[in-house]
């Protein structure tokens, strides 16, 4: 599976757009806590796609979906492709981080 975004680790702030009523209805919060013992732990390592952390985190998601591969699309690649600058996006959900100016 190749989602076209990175994995949520952070409910968005912003907009209700999803049913969950907790961090941890995403399978990221999930994943972390089952890796750490607590869903808050780490969790800039785990939003960095090149990190140990980050890895194993969609290892433990994979093997809950039962997937034979599973590879996020990295943040920077995502941002890229859109076009827009970083200043003018909300990546909070992504990293935690709301840099764009109108959040």
């Amino acid at each position: 599976m190749r989602p076209a975004c990175p994995p949520l680790i952070h409910g968005c702030r912003f907009l209700n757009f999803s049913r969950s009523k907790s961090e941890l209805d995403l399978a990221a919060r999930r994943a972390v806590k089952e890796l750490e013992g607590d869903a808050s732990q780490h969790l800039d390592e785990y939003a960095d796609g090149s990190t140990e952390r980050h890895a194993a985190m969609v290892d433990r998601i994979r093997q809950r979906l039962g997937l034979t591969t599973l590879c996020y699309q990295r943040l920077p690649d995502m941002i890229a492709a859109i076009g827009l600058p970083r200043e003018r996006l909300c990546t909070y959900c992504w990293n935690g981080e709301s840099l764009y100016e109108g959040a």
